[in-house]
């Protein structure tokens, strides 16, 4: 395969001790009696707005409050986030809520208003196994982790799963490599949780399942399980995406909802709506997302990292299904050599541990 497209080293850093303000038990915010937060979402267009404003006022409408601040750079891997062009530019890059290029590792550390941030979501590009093999997504998403945490050593962070792009006449492809890539987006947050367990710092970061959100609904639309939503399965599917990725304002609410329950482990059932909206759609919406966000967290308690697991399947299954997906077959026997090898290298394949 291409060599790395960036020379740099690998980062482990010495920052402060991250506690989970996750109660396992509710979801719900340690020493919180309400529902407030303030959150750093750091991404591209799978990510922007309106998605994190329906998120506000869907805290809002639950007697709640949110502040939040935004990093975009549209079609952008965590490394143009970070590193960027060299000497870590890439945090003063970007489209913030009033204005653009904020330094958002400096708000991160030391934020205008003097609240720390108690979330972080983090999107890394949708080509996910190109980002692990091309732009170390492993090594980016821990630097962003530790810059957010000396700031807050109790924040959380959440790896916002991106999709790929779906043929909405013949979906299935779309619908298996999803699947697949659940996988993809567990392991390199078990791997940065495994650097940090080795610091003796706790090993909190999550998967925030947008993708595997997004593939719930998809199924029930063709199978005819989301009756609220009015017309064939095509224009069903029109309805949540506006092209053959992005989201409709609708597909942008189903999301916000998904991070409201994520985020607060409540429901987000009875929450305002899009106008156009109706109540029974909207209805429907949110228990969807109540239920992949308890079915995620009840599956991630039970979850161990394995790197060898890993290495497996993302070799057997995921390779396949993305570069088919992408167009690019040819691909696939280097990606199962790079993601099944377990040699130790700089730059290889980081789903070993431990890697002395």
């Amino acid at each position: 395969m291409r060599g790395d497209a960036h020379k740099h080293p690998r980062y482990a850093s010495k920052a402060i001790v991250l506690v989970c303000i996750l109660v396992c038990g509710s979801g719900a915010l340690a020493g919180e009696e309400d529902v407030s937060a303030k959150v750093m979402f750091s991404g591209h267009s799978l990510l922007d707005n309106p998605l994190p404003d329906w998120v506000e006022r869907i805290v809002r409408s639950k007697d709640g409050s949110l502040k939040w601040e935004e990093q975009i750079v549209i079609g952008s891997p965590v490394r143009v986030r970070t590193w960027g062009d060299g000497g870590w530019s890439g945090y003063r890059k970007g489209k913030n809520r009033g204005g653009d290029d904020r330094d958002i590792a400096k708000e991160l550390r030391q934020p205008q208003d003097g609240e720390p941030y108690d979330a972080l979501v983090l999107a890394e590009s949708h080509s996910v196994l190109g980002a692990i093999i091309w732009e170390d997504a492993v090594g980016y998403l821990r630097h962003f982790h530790d810059r957010f945490t000396e700031g807050n050593p109790a924040g959380r962070t959440f790896y916002y799963h991106a999709w790929l792009d779906i043929d909405k006449t013949a979906p299935t492809a779309w619908l298996e490599h999803e699947k697949n890539s659940e996988t993809v987006w567990q392991c390199i947050v078990d791997r940065v949780n495994l650097s940090l367990s080795d610091e003796e710092r706790p090993a909190t970061l999550q998967v925030m399942p947008a993708g595997e959100a997004l593939t719930e609904l998809v199924r029930r639309i063709l199978s005819g399980d989301i009756p609220e939503l009015p017309g064939s399965p095509r224009q069903q599917l029109d309805r949540v995406f506006s092209d053959d990725v992005h989201m409709t304002e609708l597909g942008a609410y189903y999301l916000a909802a998904l991070h409201y329950a994520v985020l607060f482990g409540e429901t987000p059932e009875g929450a305002a709506a899009p106008s156009h909206v109706s109540p029974k759609l909207a209805l429907a919406l949110q228990r969807l997302a109540w239920f992949v966000a308890r079915r995620h967290r009840d599956e991630s308690r039970s979850h161990k990292a394995d790197m060898s697991m890993c290495r497996t399947e993302i070799a057997e299954k995921a390779c396949a299904s993305y570069w088919t997906l992408k167009g690019e077959p040819a691909e696939i026997g280097n990606c199962r050599s790079f993601f099944s090898s377990s040699l130790k290298e700089q730059g290889g394949n980081p789903f070993i541990w431990p890697v002395e």
